[in-house]
């Protein structure tokens, strides 16, 4: 079972017992959060450290925050955030404002203790900036879900009421820490750790095993960050804007820059038939990099880029070979070439141009040589426009699929050396 379900379940049991019977805990309604901080601090801390928390301690946090959050008079010296004049709300109003300083406080935690753990990674850079990251993300998103299970009161009541009087920037407490995590700790990390990502994409894409995880933890991170405002506010481009941003962005560059320079340096060294085997090779890799560590929105961005540096901008040489590998009936070729082409929006009108004249020619050839026999045998010259018409349909139904264009172009060309003789 994940971590996250059994979190799940625990916090889901803990909150139950409490609700039904929360005297259970011995802990009375506090006077005031100055008298209960104390204790909801070294709770909270523990949590952080990934201490083990006993069910009877959670319970206890669980209390103290449900208690603070249904006092009525409460005594706090804290001051109240800044309130919207369109929806003024006072010391005054009692159950109504109960949680302002609780949510206060635990901001400041969450503050105090990014700035104090981003330093401890500040000299770290390449694949030991990414493992300390990744680490400390998994770690911050599991203890930040601990802490919203005993925020649960708060979030229900208190943030809801915020959320619903127009305050859009208070969050439910687990959004709250990934906000936080965004402004200090992701901010002072993102071009470090990105860097790190592209150095390590390249070491694989030149044949080194690599730890695939440490990009996946990053991208699951970068998007998790763009999930943290208000999400039925937020359209699908928005969710992802960070993750974009951070990484889609520079890994789409990245991989530009990387296979121009390979495939110009693969083609000074090596034939175009053996330079489409590489292409092909190359984008099932990047397929498999989706799969692996990227976000699945990043697939046809990628692979459309791939596909005009590898393909698009190599196409003369493509044309060129196309008549060679015709002449040397190099069929599996064909088909390869046909594959890779298609790929190219418009990328198979030129091939189908240069099939038409190819056939063409063949026929005409073909009639030529057995011209002096038809003359004196008819049925000659019509077996040999049906050995060329059947050659060269086996190849369209094979190589190019049958494609219907190529079968017009077969058509086509046969249609005309027949009307010329």
């Amino acid at each position: 079972m994940s971590n996250n379900r059994i979190l799940s379940t625990h916090v889901s049991n803990i909150v139950n017992s409490s609700s039904s019977n929360t005297n259970q805990t011995g802990v009375k309604a506090p006077a005031s959060l100055n008298e209960i901080w104390q204790e909801i601090q070294l709770g909270i801390e523990s949590v952080y450290q990934q201490q083990t928390m006993t069910k009877n301690r959670y319970m206890t946090l669980y209390t103290h925050v449900y208690n603070h959050c249904t006092s009525t008079n409460p005594k706090s010296n804290l001051e109240l955030p800044a309130r919207n004049k369109k929806n003024p709300m006072s010391s005054s109003e009692g159950a109504q404002i109960i949680g302002s300083d609780l949510y206060r406080k635990l901001q400041e935690f969450l503050e105090n203790y990014l700035e104090k753990l981003k330093k401890s990674g500040t000299d770290l850079i390449d694949e030991e900036v990414l493992k300390f990251f990744c680490k400390k993300w998994e770690e911050y998103q599991f203890s930040s879900k601990v802490l919203d299970g005993f925020c649960t009161y708060l979030n229900r009541h208190w943030v809801k009421r915020e959320n619903d009087s127009g305050h859009n920037n208070v969050y439910e407490i687990y959004n709250l820490a990934l906000v936080t995590w965004r402004l200090i700790f992701f901010r002072h990390f993102a071009n470090k750790v990105t860097n790190a990502v592209l150095k390590l994409v390249e070491r694989e894409r030149n044949g080194e095993p690599i730890n695939s995880r440490l990009i996946s933890g990053v991208a699951e991170c970068y998007v998790a960050l763009g999930l943290s405002e208000i999400e039925s506010k937020q359209s699908d481009q928005q969710k992802l804007a960070i993750y974009r941003e951070y990484l889609e962005n520079p890994f789409i560059d990245d991989t530009e820059r990387f296979y121009s320079r390979e495939s110009s340096e693969f083609l000074r060294q090596n034939s175009i038939t053996e330079y489409m085997k590489k292409v092909e090779q190359r984008l099932e890799e990047e397929k498999k990099r989706i799969r692996l560590y990227l976000n699945e929105s990043t697939e046809s961005i990628l692979l459309n880029k791939c596909e005009e540096v590898l393909i698009k901008k190599h196409l003369d040489l493509f044309y060129s070979e196309f008549e060679s590998l015709l002449v040397s009936g190099k069929n599996e070729d064909l088909a390869r070439m046909y594959d890779l082409v298609s790929k190219v929006a418009d990328g198979l009108n030129e091939l189908k141009r240069l099939l038409e004249n190819f056939i063409y020619n063949q026929g005409m050839e073909a009639i030529e040589k057995c011209c002096d026999t038809a003359l004196n045998d008819p049925k000659v010259y019509v077996q040999t426009i049906l050995e060329v018409h059947k050659k060269y349909d086996l190849l369209v139904l094979g190589s190019f699929h049958n494609d219907k264009g190529f079968v017009a172009a077969l058509d086509k060309a046969c249609g005309k050396f027949i009307n010329v003789n």
